[in-house]
């Protein structure tokens, strides 16, 4: 009888360390929400730049994210939708810290229209792979969807529409600045 109660208590431990959540989906919405809004929350973003500890947060959020997809999805396309994501976000930031250092750093405000403009020109590439990513998974649920599936793919959209929603508002900032 106590080899039962073992043997229970071990596969009882086993399937929860296995399907433990350390964080759930609106935690991590939380984190996703307060991370980007600290590394890319500010106005003229590519004229104040970003500073390391901002970007840290942001990147701490792309580790929180493949993590999560990892632990749900392990085998799934999303996986690799995290490392488009992840990618993605790299460039962002190293751009926005190179224009900053290089072309946005002096007052009066003087830039390279033809160096700012190569710059930007990788993350309009970046851009659509994060719109089809943003494409691909806001479908509506599939028949049969797992729950944990859907989770999975709701908080790899979320991270594309918060990559999309920053790479466009740099588009307008640098509109913005063509203009004046």
């Amino acid at each position: 009888m106590n080899k039962i109660i073992i043997t229970v208590a071990v596969l009882c431990a086993s399937f929860n360390f296995f399907h433990c959540d350390a964080i759930t989906k609106a935690e991590l919405l939380q984190i996703m929400v307060s991370g980007h809004t600290r590394a890319f929350g500010k106005d003229e973003l590519l004229l104040s730049g970003i500073d390391i500890t901002e970007s840290n947060k942001w990147y701490e959020v792309i580790k929180e994210v493949r993590d999560f997809v990892k632990t749900k999805v392990p085998s799934s396309s999303l996986n690799k939708d995290v490392d488009v994501l992840s990618q993605a976000s790299t460039d962002l930031i190293n751009t926005i810290k190179m224009l900053r250092a290089t072309q946005f750093n002096k007052k009066p405000l003087a830039f390279k229209k033809d160096a700012v403009e190569k710059a930007l020109a990788p993350l309009q590439a970046r851009q659509k792979e994060v719109k089809k990513i943003l494409s691909n998974t806001k479908k509506a649920p599939l028949l049969g969807e797992k729950t944990y599936h859907k989770e999975a793919r709701e908080i790899v959209n979320n991270c594309a529409d918060f990559l999309e929603a920053t790479y466009a508002k740099i588009f307008r900032e640098w509109k913005k600045l063509l203009a004046a």
